[in-house]
């Protein structure tokens, strides 16, 4: 369908038949013959959107050899949770705003990566997690394996005089590989309904919890939602009396 439609684009794909794993799926296109070892690959879900500064961006903060960019999404809230309610009062902002009560950026999601080919081979990072299987968790290991290699000692400086080729052979495998972060507002995660998956493992399934309630909407909202039925305001004021009595 998306080569019907991009006729003039050149678009590859590769058809998995197994339990769904992300980290596989990943590891399995950053060794794939589609990719030359010179080029900037970056790993993106399906629900987010993207705009042109968005590849402007991607090529000016990955350098090989020294930086992978991890930029920091703009993630929506539910947008049913945006429109005024007389009860609660919270007021109506468009999908693409960026604002604090139309979505936040995921600090702490590491999925969206750019980085270069050569880079994810190296013998000590070596693609992708493949024993993560469901949801979550992959990005995590990937981003432990990057801080690992970044914290390798520079001993090294590439010698431009005439010295033995193993020398700077020597020199590139000790560069630090950084991380660079920053919040990109044009890189926006749609708003979707979670299901967690109750097989998943603890670690996953809680990452897919905490995921879910932070997408429901803002603090100011929730706040709103909260203090706005009586029963919740009648429970914490018997609860602070039960508290002052003991």
């Amino acid at each position: 369908d998306l080569r019907q439609r991009h006729i003039y684009q050149h678009i590859n794909y590769i058809q998995r038949n197994e339990e769904f794993s992300r980290g596989v799926a990943l590891d399995v296109a950053a060794r794939s013959s589609y990719i030359r070892d010179n080029d900037i690959m970056l790993f993106i879900d399906v629900d987010m959107v993207f705009q042109l500064e968005t590849l402007h961006r991607i090529r000016f903060n990955t350098v090989q050899g020294r930086y992978v960019y991890l930029p920091i999404v703009f993630s929506q809230y539910d947008p049913k949770r945006r429109w005024r309610d007389e009860d609660v009062g919270y007021a109506h902002t468009q999908a693409d705003e960026i604002t604090n009560e139309s979505g936040y950026f995921r600090q702490f999601g590491y999925g969206i990566c750019a980085i270069y080919k050569s880079d994810i081979l190296d013998d000590d990072i070596n693609g992708f997690d493949k024993d993560i299987t469901g949801w979550g968790l992959e990005d995590v290991k990937f981003l432990d394996k990057i801080v690992k290699v970044g914290n390798r000692r520079n001993d090294f400086l590439v010698n431009t005089a005439e010295v033995p080729a193993q020398y700077n052979d020597a020199a590139r495998k000790m560069r630090r590989l950084s991380i660079f972060r920053a919040p990109d507002p044009t890189l926006v995660h749609i708003f979707h309904d979670i299901s967690c998956d109750v097989k998943l493992d603890a670690p996953q399934y809680n990452m897919c919890l905490g995921t879910k309630a932070n997408s429901i909407g803002s603090t100011h909202f929730m706040e709103r939602l909260f203090y706005g039925n009586k029963d919740n305001i009648n429970f914490i004021s018997e609860f602070n009396q039960k508290k002052l009595q003991r």
